[in-house]
Formats: C-alpha cells, sequence, structure tokens
C-alpha cells in the first residue's frame, strides 16, 4: 500500500511539473522577449529554442530539488547499489516526462509551422 501511496504522489508531483514546465515555457516564450526587447535593442528569433531552454533549465533544477528533499537517505543507505540506483533514477527522472512532452509538443508545432512556411513559399 505505501508503495501504491508513494507512486500516487510521484504523478501528482508528474503532473504539477506539467504545468509548471507549460508556464516556465510561456515565460520564456512569451514574457521575457517582450520584457527584453522593450528595455535592449535585442530581438529574440527563436523564441521556442528559447522556451525549450527555460524548460530544461527548470528541469535540472527540479531534478536537483528532488533528488536533495525527496530522497529517503536511511532507506538508501539499506538498499543494494542496483536498488538504490533504480530508486535514485525514479525520484530524480520524474521531471524528465513533463519536460520531453513540453519540449516534443514544441518541436512538432516548429516543425508544421515551417512545413507550411515552405509549402506557402512554393507556391
Amino acid at each position: 500500500m505505501l508503495e501504491m501511496k508513494t507512486q500516487l504522489t510521484m504523478q501528482g508531483v508528474a503532473l504539477t511539473l506539467l504545468v509548471a514546465d507549460v508556464l516556465v515555457y510561456q515565460l520564456f516564450y512569451y514574457w521575457l522577449p517582450d520584457i527584453l526587447a522593450k528595455y535592449t535593442s535585442v530581438k529574440f528569433q527563436r523564441k521556442r529554442l528559447m522556451g525549450c531552454i527555460g524548460v530544461l533549465i527548470f528541469s535540472v533544477g527540479a531534478a536537483f530539488y528532488m533528488r536533495s528533499n525527496f530522497v529517503n537517505e536511511a532507506m538508501v543507505a539499506s538498499l543494494e547499489p542496483f536498488q538504490r540506483g533504480r530508486y535514485i533514477g525514479q525520484i530524480v527522472g520524474t521531471p524528465v516526462a513533463p519536460a520531453l512532452i513540453v519540449i516534443i509538443v514544441s518541436a512538432v508545432k516548429s516543425w508544421r509551422e515551417r512545413k507550411s512556411f515552405n509549402a506557402n513559399k512554393s507556391t
């Protein structure tokens, strides 16, 4: 029962991280370039790339935070090396899936936009 409760907690954390990744992407895609363009002469051409970099930075920070605060050190010490790596990998890997979802959606949108741009350019 404890294992199921932990999995449900991690699923809740993963959903929360998905929402947070989307918000970070929006921050780096829309708001940050507009604010920087307003106060500097810099114009960002690759907003999607900037959004994906923001998601990567946030996900690395979330993985570091989860490794520092969610791992039970007493339990890790009692596990065998293989089980220890598996346990820590599950905890640290939790922010990876939401980040991949956001980055893949961004890549697909960019690919479709480029495909339609090339189709309109050739006609």
